[in-house]
């Protein structure tokens, strides 16, 4: 696993990466607790194709959620990981 982190003002940006699985851009409020994150997965090595997941937190104490994620197809799902019934899926209001 490798890290960087990199401050500006009272915020800090981490971004992690794996060899052949996931890499994920990590932010944290002043006192470190992670606050969001964007997820990079790799659904098939051998094909090399991959997928991008947003997650933020809505509430103290929990870590960031899955929020939207954009699939190797482009298909985008919305507070679902559902892709796979169209070009969009959103969940909620």
């Amino acid at each position: 696993m490798y890290q960087l982190t990199v401050r500006r003002d009272e915020a800090n940006y981490f971004v992690y990466a794996w060899a052949n699985l996931n890499s994920q851009i990590g932010f944290n409020d002043a006192s470190g607790h992670s606050t969001s994150a964007i997820i990079g997965y790799n659904t098939d090595q051998t094909n090399n194709h991959g997928e991008l997941a947003f997650s933020t937190r809505n509430a103290q104490g929990l870590p960031p959620e899955e929020r939207m994620r954009i699939s190797k197809d482009g298909n985008v799902s919305i507070n679902t990981t559902n892709v796979t019934e169209g070009q969009l899926q959103v969940n909620g209001d």
